[in-house]
């Protein structure tokens, strides 16, 4: 009999880098809400990417990105910011 699939929790040095990341609003675990606090910080979103796809434990890593449609000028570039800063960090 197969055992049902349990979500992976972060190993422990995957835990401190994000602690030393995310704002104290995110939830660090399985799963891991980010926040909007990082939302205007490409490069530390970039690093939690980092730490999670670098994460044995991890075999997956899904972001949900719900753009809206039809962004355009400063609202489409910010997005696209951290669109950017999620696929150079998984």
């Amino acid at each position: 009999m197969r055992r049902p699939a349990t979500a992976a929790s972060p190993a422990p040095a995957t835990v401190r880098a994000l602690e030393a990341t995310l704002p104290a609003a995110a939830s660090i675990g399985n799963p891991l809400d980010y926040t909007a606090l990082l939302w205007d910080e490409p490069d530390r979103l970039r690093e939690v990417m980092r730490a999670l796809a670098a994460d044995p434990r991890i075999e997956r890593l899904l972001v949900l990105y719900d753009e809206p449609d039809a962004l355009d000028g400063a609202a489409a570039a910010t997005w696209a910011a951290v669109l950017d800063a999620v696929v150079r960090g998984a």
